[in-house]
C-alpha cells in the first residue's frame, strides 16, 4: 500500500514539473519612457500686452525714420496646434495703437496665421515666427484695410505641463496701398511683448 501511495505522489510531482515547463513565461513588451517636450497634437492658447515702437514710413521718396507717431501699446490672443514635434499652425488677433504729434491716434486690428519652428533646451523654448494676413488701420478718421506681415522671435520658460512664460520680439509692416501710388505708404514698428500660454 505505501508503494502504491509513493507510486502516487511521484506521478504526481512529475505531472506538475512538466506541466510548470510546458507554461511560457508572457513577454514583457518593450516600454519607452524617453520624454517629448512637444508632441504631436499639442496645443496652446497664448495672450500678451507689451510695447509697439514705430521705426520707419516707407514711401515714394525711401525709409524715414522721422514717423511723427510715438511708442505705444500692443496685445494679442492667439492659438496654435503642433503638426510636428517642432512645428506649429496657428493664428492670432492682435491689436496696435500709437499717437501722434498731432495727438491723433492710429489704431490697427492686424488678423494673421502664423507658423512657427521652436527649438527646445530643457524647459526653455525659442520659436521663430511667421505671420502673415491682413490689418484694419484707422487714423484720423480714414479706415484702410491691408495686407500684414509680422516676423517674430522669441523665448518662454515652461513652467508646468499646462503653463509657459515668455518674451517676444517682432516686427509688424504695415502697408497701404492707394490707386495713386503717390500715397503708398508702408509703416514698420517693432514690438516687446510680455505673454502667457496655456497648454493643453
Amino acid at each position: 500500500m505505501k508503494r502504491v501511495i509513493l507510486l502516487f505522489v511521484v506521478c504526481i510531482c512529475s505531472a506538475m514539473i512538466l506541466s510548470a515547463q510546458q507554461v511560457e513565461s508572457p513577454e514583457v513588451p518593450d516600454l519607452n519612457f524617453d520624454f517629448e517636450p512637444i508632441r504631436v497634437g499639442d496645443q496652446y492658447v497664448r495672450i500678451g500686452l507689451g510695447m509697439t515702437f514705430p521705426m520707419w514710413i516707407h514711401g515714394p521718396d525711401g525709409f524715414n525714420s522721422e514717423t511723427n507717431i510715438f511708442p505705444g501699446g500692443t496685445g494679442y490672443i492667439g492659438f496654435a496646434r503642433y503638426i510636428t514635434p517642432r512645428i506649429s499652425l496657428g493664428g492670432e488677433l492682435s491689436f496696435v495703437f500709437n499717437t501722434t504729434v498731432g495727438e491723433n491716434m492710429f489704431f490697427s486690428l492686424p488678423m494673421l496665421a502664423r507658423i512657427s519652428r521652436v527649438f527646445v533646451l530643457k524647459n526653455l523654448h525659442f520659436p521663430v515666427s511667421l505671420g502673415i494676413g491682413g490689418a484694419f488701420q484707422s487714423y484720423n478718421g480714414i479706415n484702410h484695410f491691408s495686407f500684414a506681415v509680422k516676423p517674430e522671435v522669441g523665448v518662454w520658460y515652461q513652467f508646468s505641463h499646462e503653463w509657459s512664460f515668455g518674451i517676444s520680439g517682432g516686427m509688424l509692416v504695415l502697408p497701404q496701398f492707394y490707386e495713386n501710388t503717390d500715397f503708398n505708404r508702408t509703416g514698420i514698428f517693432l514690438d516687446t511683448v510680455a505673454s502667457v500660454r496655456y497648454h493643453f
